[in-house]
């Protein structure tokens, strides 16, 4: 036997209870010890699903980004398109209104017919612009719809 096993039994059961208690100490530690390994292990796997989700988050917000980026150069050009095919119906009317002009006399009832047609030209030109604010309008209204249904983020 051990001399400190002998030293407990010779103080009789208080030496038991104390020789108990160390073992139940050293068991307890032993204990913990396991249990905080065991929490370290869950909080580094936490960490782990932590950065994964992150990282997600970013590849979606990255998409959701170059998908509004991709939408907007997209409305640019349309808007560009539409810019220069009314630019180039304008230059046809004024084209077509000068060679108009100097084709025909001065008279009054020339006069008359060439305000007439400039009336109705106007009307046109007014009527495109309209147009084009229209669908300017409507543009918006559905950026507003895919921005409620949550594809879009509103522009910057």
């Amino acid at each position: 036997m051990g001399p400190m096993i002998e030293l407990l039994l010779n103080h009789g059961s208080l030496g038991i209870f104390a020789a108990f208690l160390v073992w139940l100490y050293m068991n307890m530690q032993k204990r913990m010890d396991e249990l905080v390994d065991k929490f370290q292990g869950q909080l580094e796997e936490i960490r782990k699903d932590q950065k994964h989700d992150q990282e997600m988050l970013r590849v979606r917000y990255d998409d959701v980004i170059g998908k509004y980026d991709s939408e907007r150069k997209q409305m640019r050009v349309q808007i560009k398109d539409r810019i220069e095919k009314v630019g180039v119906l304008l230059q046809n009317i004024n084209q077509k209104t000068s060679n108009f002009l100097v084709r025909h006399d001065a008279t009054a009832d020339d006069v008359d017919f060439i305000k007439n047609q400039i009336t109705q030209l106007n009307d046109t030109i007014k009527g495109m612009n309209d147009l084009l604010k229209s669908m300017d309008q409507e543009q918006r209204v559905r950026n507003l719809v895919k921005m409620a249904q949550g594809d879009t983020l509103p522009p910057v």
